[in-house]
C-alpha cells in the first residue's frame, strides 16, 4: 500500500519488491514487440495479449509519452491496441478498442 500513491503519480521511482522497475518493464516490453515486428514482414499482423498495465507502458513508449504520464492511458480487459511498428518508427493506429464498427 506504500508503493501505491508512487505508482500512480510517479510510476519512473516505483520498483517492486524483489521485481522490476516501470521503466524496466517498458524496456523489456518495447523491445520485445520490436524484436516480433522485425521477424514479420510489413504489413503481417502480430497479436500480443497482456495486462492493462503492460500494454499501457507500450502504447506510452511508441507514441512517446513519459513515463510518468502512461496511467493517463485506459485499458479496459478484452480490448485491442493497434501500434504500427517499423524501421521508421511507430504509430498508435487504435487505443482501447471495445466494439468493431461495421463501417470499417
Amino acid at each position: 500500500r506504500k508503493l501505491w500513491p508512487t505508482v500512480q503519480h510517479s510510476p519512473s521511482l516505483a520498483r517492486f519488491p524483489e521485481g522490476e522497475s516501470f521503466a524496466e518493464a517498458q524496456i523489456r516490453i518495447s523491445n520485445e514487440l520490436v524484436a516480433l515486428s522485425s521477424q514479420h514482414r510489413p504489413k503481417e499482423l502480430i497479436v500480443a495479449v497482456s495486462h492493462a498495465d503492460v500494454i499501457k507502458l507500450a502504447a506510452a513508449y511508441f507514441i512517446g509519452l513519459p513515463l510518468d504520464q502512461f496511467q493517463r492511458l485506459i485499458i479496459f480487459p478484452a480490448s485491442i491496441t493497434t501500434l504500427n511498428i517499423s524501421e521508421r518508427g511507430a504509430r498508435l493506429i487504435n487505443l482501447n478498442l471495445t466494439q468493431w464498427e461495421d463501417e470499417r
